[in-house]
């Protein structure tokens, strides 16, 4: 580009009448002076690389302790994460300054006192499109020190909140509607891996939303179509993640407005505790233990079981046919999704006594069952006869 305004107005000079030569060549040289201003400079090196789409708005540098904080307005599209780059100078293409994030503030800890840096944030859409911002110069006065930006400051605290659902915004209206209000009281407890939330119903509301959102992926709706209740359940896919949940109000008039969402980490998988086993004789034993908060039901493993584990829905069962001698037999809680914990099972072991069937030999001999007969006992020892 700077080579053709280069070429054009060497042209325009040459062809200009002798008194206008002298106005054109200044008009010429403002532009190549605009060509190679670092403004110029910045457009060209931030265009998106496809797509055109917009890049972040508000972008802001401060100062914190000792680091500078950039900030900036998050974009109403679904799944959008950003890229923060740093460079030196206005021209050169910025090194990222952390890997990329879906937050709408980041924390540079690496600067100099008396160093000017230049911000640009990249927003890199669903579909890989990137929107780029326009660098931010800002220069580190050092941790006691104002510091110096190019920009009226911003701090991370008033920051707009991360929205999950796609374009909504707090509130959203159509067509100068009044907005309705966002939910509020919004709370989330739960049992591995369930998340449980519950909120305050809004006054004519036409439905609620519930989205879900963990670190970069692309946040998902979880409430059927219609949906109008004030509490829902939701079971994770990881319950080592942490997953964020928002709320969305959506009005008859259009309008519909998000409460700030919440973060929930599934409460550890555990085994029962009090697991114990009682003989009752000839191979029938009781298992019993104590109930596990969100379990679903409980495997048995071991000695006498089926191979593929002996299910249970409540803290204690029979099982008639274990094998004589010791054993040790293990138990999981199984939760929702049939997830468990399966590296600490609850282990009992105990002696299992299977008496050998007995026979009364007075009734019976070895070659079978005996037979009534009568012997009889000469006289002289017959001393129930009295004329012996």
């Amino acid at each position: 580009m700077l080579h053709a305004l280069i070429h054009l107005a060497g042209g325009v000079i040459a062809v200009a009448g002798r008194r206008h030569r002298q106005i054109v060549a200044v008009v010429c040289l403002t532009l190549v002076a605009a060509a190679l201003s670092p403004a110029a400079a910045s457009a060209q090196r931030t265009r998106p690389s496809k797509g055109g789409l917009p890049g972040p708005a508000g972008v802001t540098v401060t100062a914190g302790a000792a680091s500078a904080v950039v900030s900036w307005t998050a974009l109403p599209d679904r799944g959008v994460t950003y890229r923060v780059l740093r460079a030196l100078d206005a021209f050169a293409t910025g090194a990222d300054i952390a890997p990329p994030t879906d937050l709408v503030t980041l924390e540079d800890p690496k600067v100099s006192a008396g160093t000017t840096y230049f911000y640009q944030v990249v927003a890199v859409y669903a579909d890989g499109t990137l929107g780029a911002a326009a660098p931010v110069a800002f220069t580190y006065a050092g941790p006691t020190q104002p510091a110096l930006s190019a920009r009226a400051p911003a701090t991370a605290v008033n920051a707009p909140p991360l929205t999950l659902a796609p374009g909504a915004t707090t509130p959203r209206n159509r067509l100068g509607a009044v907005p309705g209000p966002a939910p509020t009281g919004v709370v989330v407890t739960g049992t591995p891996p369930t998340a449980r939330l519950t909120w305050n119903a809004m006054p004519n509301v036409a439905r609620y939303a519930v989205w879900r959102g963990q670190g970069s992926a692309v946040s998902v709706e979880r409430t059927p179509a219609g949906f109008t209740g004030t509490q829902f359940q939701d079971i994770v896919p990881d319950p080592a993640l942490t997953y964020r949940y928002a709320i969305i109000a959506y009005y008859p008039n259009g309008t519909s407005a998000e409460a700030p969402a919440v973060q929930f980490t599934s409460p550890p998988l555990i085994n029962p505790s009090g697991f114990t086993v009682h003989d009752r004789g000839q191979g029938a034993v009781d298992f019993q233990w104590q109930a596990v908060p969100g379990a679903i039901r409980y495997r048995l493993d071991g000695p006498g079981l089926p191979n593929t584990g002996y299910f249970a829905t409540s803290t204690t069962t029979a099982y008639p046919h274990i094998p004589a001698g010791p054993g040790s037999w293990k138990l999981l809680a199984l939760y929702p999704g049939n997830v468990s914990d399966s590296t600490t099972p609850a282990v009992v072991s105990a002696v299992i006594h299977v008496l050998p069937g007995r026979s009364q030999h007075w009734l019976t001999k070895n070659n079978g069952a005996g037979q009534f007969s009568q012997v009889e006992v000469p006289a002289h020892q017959d001393h129930t006869n009295p004329t012996a």
